[in-house]
């Protein structure tokens, strides 16, 4: 807190930070000054130029509170805020990463990337299973400063209360509710997040390893299952709300035009039989699934929708996968990047079977095909009259 104006502050030659920055540097942001400058030929604080590379603008007014140590207080708080909603305390975005207002002392240099993929590794355990410590230990830090993680967590996530649980809580539910619509129950979400966390962490080190025990529980994922859909679902136990999720995404689908069991499988993975997913078998708990909730199974969907039968070749125009699969194409081949059609199929998430036939029916053409059309904009003769569907995506 100051009692001089921004322009004071920076611009003033008593000690301003243009000032300071051609004569003894005290912090990053005038380090940065100085570096800028001089990168514009600018030789001395007084410069002209400065005053159009930098801005000065009023983001909050803190009027005074009645009293000097609770005005302090109550602006401490409010810079701290404005620091954590433009990620200043990073310095991939900001400067603050010097001690000020007695909010982000003695702040360990952490970026944002390197917090944000700890945490999401640590969204697939419980409480229980110490997170906090294992956040120390994925991003090198000690206990002894957990205050300024807290501080950095709720500056950078903007959760008042317990930052960390609140973050790793909120990108549990997204996850969930992910799985939900791909068809899951609380029972195989569970055993999900469990072998994601082997993955994710229990196999990094022994140090991490050592609170692997429990795990995320099936009632658990129950509970945030009914947190996610409560004001659709209120009072509905977790099972039968995924029966709904599932029976409305289907007949969402149908509704669309995906009115085959080979269109609906790629949407719904948790009905694929991983074995062979190539086999027409596969479909069968899905198939099964459609019997049971529908009256007249998928023929009544279509009926409803009064869907009718499409041909192969045209499938492929209404598959959300077709332009996302170009562009994953094209970038890695830009990038001299080496894929196969099993990663490919990977990065899309379609977790079905990577024999070449599957390919032909699921994107009306060969994977060698796909990656000459990718590449070069040519079609296989049997395609080259429906051209002009195809123009879009050149």
């Amino acid at each position: 807190m100051s009692k001089k104006t921004g322009e004071d502050r920076l611009y003033n030659s008593g000690g301003g930070h243009i000032y300071q920055a051609y004569r003894e540097t005290r912090t990053d942001f005038e380090k940065l000054i100085q570096d800028y400058g001089r990168s514009a030929g600018i030789t001395d604080f007084d410069d002209p130029k400065f005053r159009k590379m930098f801005k000065i603008q009023i983001l909050e007014i803190v009027r005074f509170q009645g009293d000097q140590e609770t005005t302090k207080i109550l602006a401490n708080e409010k810079e701290g805020f404005w620091i954590g909603f433009y990620h200043a305390q990073y310095r991939e975005f900001g400067q603050n990463t010097a001690p000020q207002g007695g909010f982000l002392k003695y702040l360990p240099e952490i970026s944002k990337a390197e917090l944000d993929a700890a945490i999401d590794k640590l969204k697939y355990i419980s409480k229980q299973q110490s997170p906090l410590k294992i956040l120390y230990e994925l991003i090198g830090l000690k206990p002894s400063q957990e205050d300024s993680v807290n501080k950095i967590l709720k500056a950078t996530y903007l959760h008042e209360k317990n930052p960390l649980m609140t973050e790793i809580k909120e990108r549990q539910l997204k996850f969930i509710k992910d799985l939900v619509e791909k068809g899951y129950r609380s029972g195989k979400i569970a055993k999900i997040f469990n072998r994601l966390a082997d993955q994710e962490l229990w196999s990094i080190s022994q140090s991490i390893s050592q609170y692997k025990k429990g795990g995320i529980h099936k009632s658990t994922i129950s509970e945030r299952i009914k947190e996610i859909y409560k004001d659709i679902y209120p009072n509905m136990q977790a099972k039968y709300i995924c029966i709904e999720i599932t029976k409305n995404r289907i007949e969402s689908l149908v509704s669309q035009g995906y009115a085959s069991y080979s269109d609906l499988i790629i949407f719904f993975p948790a009905f694929q039989d991983h074995q062979d997913p190539s086999n027409p078998q596969s479909y069968k708990r899905l198939k099964d699934f459609v019997v049971s909730h529908f009256t007249g199974a998928l023929r009544g969907l279509k009926n409803k929708y009064s869907v009718k039968p499409i041909s192969t070749k045209s499938k492929l125009f209404r598959s959300v996968y077709f332009p996302k699969a170009l562009r994953l194409i094209r970038y890695y081949e830009k990038n001299s990047i080496a894929y196969t059609q099993a990663e490919l199929f990977e990065n899309l998430d379609i977790q079905l079977s990577y024999h070449s036939k599957l390919f032909k029916r699921k994107f009306g053409m060969t994977f060698t095909q796909y990656k000459q059309f990718a590449l070069t904009g040519l079609l296989p003769h049997d395609l080259e009259h429906q051209r002009s569907k195809f123009e879009s995506y050149i």
